[in-house]
């Protein structure tokens, strides 16, 4: 069927245009019908008119009627087979009216071959036939009232004038009626044109409007789907996106409810009844949806009742809102996180306009103790501190000038409470309502000010004591020699330290220790000027700086050893320290200064050398810094230096006094260290043993002895004089507290293959009383390898007696102090017996070392010891010397 595409042309077709278009689709879709009634017709009228006129005539005029059937009918397939534009419509149109034309002209020729007789049959046929054929064409042909009306007139006009031409009465009344029938035949093929062009044209606008209305649904942004009896029947492009379909055929005829979250679909089924009951649009609503791939969305929904396809349904018009919740879900976030960074800031943020809070902070709040509306309520100024507000009002009045102001300053506030704090502010010029402002950061800076004046402190006084520290001490005393520089009087430096304060921290704790030290450098202070300084340098050691004394020294000598004397009074007085009583003293070292002689390094070092001569002198007491004590002390220092080296430079001896008993027969040797110094010679372990634990050089010593003793009992297994000696060995403190020290002595004697029993380790009371369980422990571990064990200088400590029977020994000594004596002194010689009673009780061995006289050897054997050790028997001599007198 042909039709007029207007997507095909390229023209834009009016209304007008297009309601002609349809009119012409119209009357060529009728021409089949109308041509096979045309046929169906002529050869029902010829059978009629067979044997009435000539047949020849009849002949003609069928061809005729044929010729134009076929013509027609090729125009027809014409029109089916090919596109029309805009130019063709009246082209069409136009050969439509030239057919039609030659169809009446055709029918029309009729009357004029053949004459139908008037009142004979043919004619009746003839005006029946005519009318009929007429009649059928304004039917069917009406859509083209022109073709129509010149198909009437060529039709009936020559059979009208025919039987008009003869002028007969009937004829006339039968052409008169004629007349009227062309004319009524007119009159409702104009009728029924109007009425086509009317209905068509009205259908045109329906389907333009629809055709509007169906680009606006297709185009439109907004989804648009439209559901019938629960199920999807249209759905616009928005629509298939907004649910993820590819196409329509995936939403249509899919139940509405799958397309809506199960927590919505009450709500749904509940605004589809109301929109069928009441025919009205329902609000927007906003609901949950599905995506056809499950993808839960946010969708604002309103519906409504319309007719499609000419029955009722719904209307849902849907917005996807999820990126817009998203935003605003993230926007009420980022407000919520803006809000809640601005009220946990660290300062507190102010927004001021005219001298009033428009805004602040919950940092402000708890900053000045005010509540915001509090804040609001009253001018800034009104919490300022009295002092600053002058600074703070001009640095307003310059900003709101646009004058230039410092980026940050500081003031103090007054909080609600009445307390004062510091503050930092910095802001920028703004607006607010169109008006200035003030965008303000305040920070609290009290800490930091209470900091800064505690770094202050921690910088140049001691934390404990508030005394200046070393750093002020040195820059005082600097200043010191340079007053002196100036007036030539004398001054001094007093370096103090408290006697055994390390015992108070033992036995007390570091808190009564550091009542003690506070109450020092009260004291301290307290004997001095206020000119002069008092310091802490650390630990109980304090320093006084004494200014301007006198010019002549020894008047200034005479005044400083008063004052030292006044101190060391006063720093010995009982403590109460916490209900307990306490004990101390100070040992004091005095240094006179005049000018800048001496640097003030040195004179710190040198009054503390002088305090170390009243420690080693006995305490409590006070020591000015003489020459020599330099001298003794830079000659500590260099046997130091060079002790250190004697190990691997081999200067270290071991030397061997014989041991004997009671018939005067060798039962062993005490191996003693010596150091044969490449330039001073020999010298005494008193002197360098100090040194060696001072400076924890006794471990490297002490492990040499240990391992020189032991090769030298491995040599004696081959001489028979030697191979049933045992050998003792000094241990210190220091080396026996080495965690590994049992393991040492076992690695020796395994590698070396001494047998245990043949060692003996002396070991002072220092020893014992630096960790009681460790010792015994490690006591027990040597006992288990065979060693045996001597307890050194028996009698001279405080608690060696407590610990006898704790202690795993084999052996006690006498020490030589009581030993010297006996003879002479009754104490000595009461004390030498009760230690041989009191080792006898405990079943342990004695020997007496020191033994240089016969009537000391007779008293002790009269007592009952059968040990012995001392010049009486020998002298500390080098290994030759020993194996040689073992011969004699």
């Amino acid at each position: 069927m042909p039709h007029y595409d207007a997507a095909k042309s390229n023209d834009v077709l009016s209304l007008e245009q297009t309601l002609e278009a349809k009119l012409l689709q119209v009357s060529y879709d009728r021409l089949p019908m109308s041509l096979l009634l045309t046929v169906v017709l002529s050869a029902f009228f010829a059978t009629l008119l067979w044997g009435n006129f000539p047949l020849l005539e009849q002949i003609i005029w069928l061809s005729a009627i044929f010729a134009v059937v076929l013509i027609r009918y090729l125009q027809w397939l014409g029109f089916k087979r090919f596109d029309h534009s805009v130019e063709s419509i009246a082209r069409w149109r136009t050969q439509f009216f030239i057919g039609t034309t030659l169809a009446g002209s055709a029918w029309g020729i009729g009357p004029i071959l053949m004459q139908p007789e008037t009142n004979s049959a043919g004619l009746s046929i003839f005006v029946t036939g005519m009318l009929a054929v007429c009649a059928l064409a304004a039917i069917t042909q009406a859509s083209q009232q022109r073709a129509m009306q010149a198909f009437l007139f060529t039709a009936l006009s020559p059979l009208i004038i025919i039987i008009w031409s003869r002028s007969s009465g009937l004829e006339l009344i039968l052409a008169l009626m004629l007349v009227a029938a062309l004319s009524t035949m007119l009159f409702i093929s104009r009728r029924s044109y109007l009425s086509t062009h009317a209905l068509f044209e009205s259908e045109l606008q329906l389907r333009e409007s629809e055709n509007r209305y169906r680009a606006i649904v297709e185009w439109t942004p907004e989804a648009i789907v439209i559901h019938r009896a629960g199920k999807v029947i249209f759905a616009n492009p928005s629509a298939l996106k907004m649910f993820g379909a590819s196409n329509e055929h995936e939403l249509l005829g899919k139940p509405i409810l799958e397309l809506v979250h199960p927590d919505y679909h009450q709500f749904v089924l509940a605004r589809i009844k109301k929109n069928q009951s009441d025919g009205l649009p329902a609000p927007m609503v906003e609901e949950k949806f599905l995506k056809l791939d499950g993808t839960v969305i946010d969708v604002e929904i309103q519906g409504t009742s319309v007719e499609f396809d000419g029955k009722p349904a719904i209307q849902a018009a849907l917005r996807d809102v999820t990126a817009r919740n998203i935003a605003q879900s993230q926007l009420q976030k980022s407000q919520e996180q803006y809000r809640q960074i601005v009220d946990t800031a660290n300062e507190g943020i102010v927004i001021a306009q005219d001298g009033v809070l428009k805004f602040v902070n919950r940092k402000l709040e708890q900053v000045t103790g005010y509540s915001a509306q509090e804040l609001s309520s009253r001018p800034f100024i009104d919490i300022i501190h009295p002092d600053d507000k002058a600074m703070i009002l001009d640095m307003h009045v310059k900003r709101l000038k646009g004058e230039s102001v410092p980026e940050r300053y500081s003031f103090r506030i007054v909080t609600k409470e009445g307390n004062v704090r510091w503050c930092e502010m910095s802001g920028t010029q703004t607006e607010r309502d169109g008006r200035p402002a003030t965008f303000n950061f305040i920070t609290d800076i009290t800490e930091r000010k209470q900091a800064e004046e505690e770094i202050h402190l921690l910088a140049f006084f001691d934390a404990l004591t508030h005394l200046p520290n070393r750093r002020l001490l040195m820059d005082r005393l600097n200043s010191a020699l340079a007053t002196s520089e100036r007036s030539q009087l004398y001054g001094a430096v007093l370096f103090l330290d408290m006697d055994r304060f390390k015992t108070l921290n033992d036995t007390l704790g570091h808190d009564h220790g550091d009542l003690l030290l506070i109450e020092v450098g009260k004291r301290i202070q307290n004997c001095v000027r206020a000119v002069d300084t008092t310091a802490r340098l650390g630990g109980d050691e304090f320093v006084v700086i004494l200014e301007e004394i006198d010019k002549n020294p020894e008047e200034a000598a005479y005044k400083i050893a008063l004052i030292a004397e006044k101190i060391r009074l006063s720093l010995s007085s009982p403590y109460q320290l916490n209900q307990h009583e306490q004990h101390s003293s100070p040992s004091i070292g005095v240094c006179l200064f005049r000018g800048n002689e001496e640097s003030a390094d040195t004179l710190l070092k040198h009054a503390d050398m002088a305090m170390y001569q009243v420690k080693d002198a006995g305490r409590n007491a006070v020591r000015f810094f003489d020459p020599a004590m330099q001298l003794e002390v830079e000659t500590h220092a260099a046997l130091e230096a060079d002790l250190r080296n004697a190990v691997s430079h081999q200067q270290l001896q071991l030397h061997y006094q014989i041991q004997v008993n009671e018939d005067h027969n060798p039962i062993g040797a005490e191996a003693l260290v010596r150091w044969n110094h490449p330039v001073r010679g020999l010298i005494s372990p008193g002197l360098f043993i100090p040194i060696a634990e001072e400076s924890s050089l006794i471990l490297q010593i002490g492990n040499w002895v240990m391992e020189t003793a032991i090769i030298q009992l491995g040599l004696w297994e081959k001489k028979d004089k030697a191979k049933q000696l045992s050998l003792a060995i000094n241990v210190s403190a220091n080396q026996f507290k080495q965690h590994d020290f049992v393991e040492q002595v076992a690695s020796l004697l395994r590698i070396h293959q001494v047998a245990a029993s043949r060692l003996k380790l002396e070991l002072t009371e220092s020893v014992v009383l630096s960790d009681v369980t460790d010792v015994i422990t490690k006591m027990h571990a040597l006992k288990a390898l065979g060693v045996s064990l001597s307890l050194d200088d028996f009698g001279t400590g405080y608690s060696s007696l407590s610990y006898l029977k704790r202690l795993p020994l084999d052996q006690i000594k006498i020490d030589q102090g009581f030993v010297r004596d006996i003879a002479t002194d009754p104490n000595d010689a009461v004390m030498v017996q009760t230690i041989i009673d009191l080792a006898r009780n405990f079943r342990l061995n004695v020997i007496a070392e020191g033994v240089e006289t016969e009537a000391q050897r007779t008293f002790l054997t009269q007592h009952g010891c059968a040990a012995y050790q001392g010049y009486l028997f020998g002298k500390p001599v080098s290994i030759e010397d020993f194996e040689a007198s073992l011969q004699r």
